[in-house]
């Protein structure tokens, strides 16, 4: 059995921004058929367990001042070693990180990722997990919804933010050792609000993600 971590925001989480609890009035989550780590488990079949670990409005390393316990980098290694051992770790970061109240560049958020990818090595070095491989997803970046307006304190330097964050975080998966995917290639935000996935979006990233780790793995037992 391989076991895999996503660790991530609300686009891990699965937050549905179409439908609302009646009681609570909080938007709702995907259903396991839907959100891209249960699909891309669903891809990988039965001797991969997928072990999702979103939580919503998590950021790299930045401590936010009206939600707490949103600070990637400080809850990494609790997480890291209740799932120990994993053969590997998803992470899809940086949304949050741009959010206008942070007023953190794209090269800043980078160095945030980069933080969290260094702790992981050292992580892996010193847990059952030692040939554990990292997969940096770059999220899609944010934009307007369908009137224009943005949501969650983002803005439009969120999303031209957003946007640099490819080509660093593509730089800085090579530099650092890691596999990188673009998560934009296949998905996009829902209309709804700019923010969170669409449905078919976490349809296609699941089943792309899932083709990486076979593809990855097929030449691994070639070898």
């Amino acid at each position: 059995m391989k076991r895999i971590l996503c660790y991530g925001d609300s686009n891990t989480w699965g937050y549905n921004p179409n439908e609302t609890d009646p009681v609570s009035g909080r938007c709702l989550r995907y259903d396991e058929s839907t959100r891209w780590p249960k699909v891309m488990a669903a891809g990988l079949g039965a001797f991969y367990e997928v072990l999702e670990m979103g939580l919503n409005g998590r950021t790299t390393v930045f401590e936010d001042p009206t939600e707490g316990s949103r600070n990637g980098f400080a809850s990494l290694e609790g997480i890291f070693r209740t799932c120990d051992p994993v053969d590997r770790v998803i992470f899809m970061l940086g949304t949050n990180d741009a959010k206008d109240m942070f007023h953190a560049s794209a090269a800043v958020i980078t160095d945030g990722m980069e933080r969290i990818i260094r702790k992981t090595k050292e992580l892996i070095s010193d847990s059952l997990s030692v040939d554990a491989r990292i997969l940096l997803v770059c999220p899609p970046p944010c934009s307007g919804d369908r009137t224009g307006a943005y949501w969650y304190d983002m803005g439009p330097d969120s999303n031209r933010k957003g946007r640099e964050l490819k080509a660093r975080y593509k730089e800085l998966a090579k530099r650092m050792g890691c596999d990188f995917f673009d998560a934009g290639t296949v998905a996009k935000p829902d209309p709804r609000d700019g923010v969170h996935l669409d449905a078919e979006s976490h349809r296609k990233l699941g089943r792309a993600i899932a083709e990486i780790i076979l593809t990855d793995q097929e030449a691994r037992e070639k070898k």
